[in-house]
């Protein structure tokens, strides 16, 4: 026995001890199951192909992209509509291109604007537009272009996430294109998040002055989502495991493709959360600011593909860099999961992604 505690005194114990308890921690939290109990699922929108984002307007109607065939659709009243709002002209949505991003403009109530990230072919070649569409009812019509040529590819990373910051401010996020040597590049977007004014201006505020660049070093980031305290996260794929959260901060290199996964190098971000050695494909996340599901409120929700579920994190508070609980909800039950949104009333709604035409819009409500 004196032998015993002799050694679990001694410095390297300890840190197996402080190892243990983590996956202990990691093992309880696989155990959060039973806060699906009273919880109900809801098809609110079926026969879809690979609706990619989801965008709740203050009124409530739910608008959505179709990546494969450009559609913006728009859900009213728990209705799915007949007619789509607007059909865009994508290229590439065989692979990760087409319709993607899309997210309502603070005063849409007031100006009806609508913003869309998508792939196009310009002058024979697939690039990324974000554009401004205007609402009237509901369809929508092209009005402006606030960015063209962005880097796009034929099959593989196109990124394409948008939504309104906390600050007025429009970001993007970019992939790499499949090509390495982009991310690290200051002249290229691709492999960046991206910030911009509503009209697609630098912001004189951004960290590198004259640039839309607002962080680098990313691989395929498909997820933005800010808490309370207004702190930035985001969700990005890694190769073949190491998907990745971060906390994003402004002028930070996240390091792909020097770095992949925990690198432990001052000069670049270490992701707050990974999936290693299992791969999850994180797409679409959000906060829940709503006690309509308790349980779940102040909690970071995110989709993932390949790891065919939805996520929940808990942060340590607001704006925190520490993880507390993390737990997989729905595992194998929906198939592929591409975007979640909290609606205005506070129902948490997933989007699935195994195409075919088999695709659903969910609500999870108590």
């Amino acid at each position: 026995m004196h032998n015993c505690r002799t050694r679990l005194w001694s410095s390297q114990i300890s840190r197996i001890v402080l190892v243990s308890m983590v996956a202990l921690l990691v093992t309880a939290c696989a155990g959060l199951q039973t806060l699906l109990s009273g919880l109900t699922v809801t098809t609110v929108a079926s026969g879809l192909d690979i609706p990619w984002a989801l965008a709740f307007v203050p009124d409530g109607r739910l608008f959505f992209t179709q990546r494969n065939s450009g559609q913006i659709r728009v859900i009213v009243g728990g209705v799915l509509q007949p007619t789509p709002a607007v059909t865009l002209p994508v290229c590439c949505a065989s692979g990760e291109g087409g319709a993607l991003g899309l997210t309502p403009d603070p005063n849409f109530a007031a100006n009806g604007f609508l913003y869309v990230y998508y792939t196009h072919t310009q002058t024979g070649v697939p690039r990324n537009r974000i554009e401004r569409l205007i609402v009237s009812g509901n369809t929508a019509t092209r009005d402006l272009i606030l960015l063209d040529g962005i880097p796009g590819s034929l099959d593989r990373h196109n990124g394409g996430r948008l939504k309104v910051g906390p600050d007025g401010m429009l970001y993007a996020t970019i992939g790499d294109t499949n090509d390495t040597t982009l991310p690290q590049n200051a002249g290229s977007l691709a492999g960046k998040i991206l910030r911009m004014t509503l009209t697609g201006q630098v912001p004189p505020d951004n960290p590198f002055p004259g640039s839309l660049v607002y962080t680098l070093g990313h691989r395929n980031p498909q997820g933005l989502a800010w808490d309370r305290s207004g702190a930035l996260y985001a969700t990005e794929h890694g190769p073949t495991s190491n998907d990745e959260v971060n906390h994003i901060l402004p002028g930070r290199n996240y390091g792909w493709p020097i770095i992949v996964g925990r690198g432990g190098n001052p000069a670049y971000v270490d992701p707050l959360f990974l999936f290693f050695p299992e791969t999850c494909a994180p797409s679409g996340a959000t906060f829940v600011t709503s006690n309509l599901i308790p349980e779940w409120n102040g909690d970071l929700l995110f989709t993932c593909l390949r790891g065919v579920h939805l996520h929940r994190l808990r942060l340590a508070g607001p704006g925190a860099d520490l993880i507390v609980q993390s737990e997989a909800l729905y595992a194998n039950v929906y198939g592929r999961m591409r975007d979640v949104a909290v609606g205005p009333e506070g129902a948490v709604h997933v989007s699935t992604s195994n195409g075919g035409g088999a695709d659903q819009v969910l609500r999870i409500a108590r």
